[in-house]
């Protein structure tokens, strides 16, 4: 096999010309799955979200990250309407039915809520990465695999609103009685993560530290119409409930019926008690579960990425940039890092001479200076300008790591096919 040899001329509109193609394109969807109808709310009309903001509204996310770089799920399919509504019946689904050793145990002491778990969920998930063969492959590749974390919390028993409310951050902001994770509205790239990115059948997937999460209530958490207010379902990391889809008299509820926060005041079932408290509601519109913090978040120790997960160690510097071996212009990579991701791209040469691209989409920070992924080769997309999805197919070609020692100078190490390379790389954008 010939070593991936870069070709610096092409690389950059190479690499531009991939992300934008890889960013529009689309394809028929198969294997959605039919949510239950929701009286007054069309699931196959729901507006996108977009509303991210710096201060809390109705029907947005008071994100407290303010730029976003991409990530998530890298093409659509026919589930997104041309009105900028989607159709959340037509979405596919990721294939299988994993079970998990599942640990979660909710305690109350001295006024004090702990949660204590693994993350892992209580129904069975679906198969992660995504596999080749599955209908979502050719939307989202989530490469990540699920794996146990330390959840833990505690939370006061009687939270209280704040004047102020706070900005959700882009990682757990609460737990379901699933035992995982609820994350905010919001992909890695600012969008709708519900809208866009793919989830199993009940609503969940992993991040790059292997933590199970949902963007939304799970339809796998019993939350059926009974003429009545709906169950707790989790608690927010500011110790509030969070409580299904229906209000008082049985409603479905909108926007409309919450404040900025994603919430109103009434009398609920709390602890065992009666009591007039605020608490979240899900909506099947965006932003779903919670727009920002009403309460003043509890304390928490472990979270995402502890346990027996694989880390969130970040980086200390952004390295985003076009790295060449200085010895021979013509080797290089494209490296791309935000806040939650970090991408290599290459444009090399396959065993049989043919141009083919290789990515990194799964690499994982082991050290603030080092990270390392698998590595994947698209073939059948690359011609000599111009890179067509429709036309290529992956496979997984090895393994690469690339250590930074210092925002200009790196080394890059891959195994590809069998075949070793290491080489030194100097940033030049």
């Amino acid at each position: 096999m010939n070593h991936p040899d870069f070709k610096r001329p092409l690389i950059v509109s190479l690499i531009t010309s991939l992300i934008a193609a890889l960013a529009t394109s689309a394809a028929h969807a198969h294997g959605a799955t039919e949510h239950a109808a929701a009286a007054g709310v069309d699931l196959t009309r729901l507006p996108i979200g977009n509303k991210v903001t710096t201060s809390p509204q109705r029907g947005a996310v008071y994100s407290c990250q303010t730029q976003f770089n991409g990530g998530g799920a890298f093409a659509t399919g026919k589930w997104i309407n041309g009105d900028g509504t989607y159709n959340l019946n037509a979405k596919p689904i990721i294939d299988g039915a994993v079970s998990w050793p599942s640990q979660f145990t909710l305690s109350v002491s001295n006024g004090v809520r702990k949660i204590i778990g693994n993350d892992l969920p209580s129904h069975p998930t679906g198969t992660y990465p995504v596999a080749t063969t599955d209908d979502a492959y050719q939307y989202d590749r989530n490469p990540n695999r699920i794996s146990s974390q330390n959840l833990s919390y505690n939370l006061t028993l009687n939270p209280e609103a704040s004047a102020t409310p706070a900005c959700l951050n882009m990682g757990p902001i609460g737990v379901l009685l699933s035992g995982s994770y609820v994350f905010n509205a919001l992909d890695a790239g600012g969008r709708d993560a519900v809208a866009y990115e793919l989830q199993d059948s009940c609503q969940g997937h992993p991040e790059r530290s292997g933590a199970y999460h949902y963007h939304s209530i799970t339809t796998c958490l019993e939350d059926k119409p009974s003429g009545g207010h709906s169950p707790l379902l989790g608690y927010a990391i500011d110790g509030f409930g969070i409580y299904g889809h229906y209000g008082q008299n049985g409603e479905t509820l909108t926007n409309a019926d919450l404040d900025e926060c994603h919430g109103h005041t009434h009398e609920i079932d709390w602890d065992g008690k009666n009591v007039v408290m605020y608490h979240y509601h899900a909506t099947w519109e965006y932003p779903y579960t919670i727009g920002c913090l009403r309460g003043k978040a509890g304390s928490s120790t472990g979270g995402t990425g502890s346990g027996t997960g694989t880390g969130t160690t970040s980086p200390t510097a952004n390295y985003s940039g076009l790295w060449i071996d200085s010895s021979n212009p013509t080797w290089g990579v494209s490296f791309y890092q935000d806040n939650s991701s970090s991408l290599m791209f290459f444009l090399g040469y396959d065993g049989a001479g043919s141009p083919a691209w290789y990515g990194v989409f799964d690499a994982r920070w082991s050290s603030s200076t080092t990270l390392s992924g698998t590595v994947y080769r698209f073939a059948g997309g690359t011609g000599s300008s111009v890179f067509n999805p429709a036309n290529a197919r992956s496979t997984v070609a090895g393994s690469a790591t690339m250590q930074f020692d210092s925002t200009s100078s790196a080394t890059v190490s891959a195994q590809i096919d069998g075949s070793s390379v290491s080489r030194k790389v100097s940033r030049i954008r």
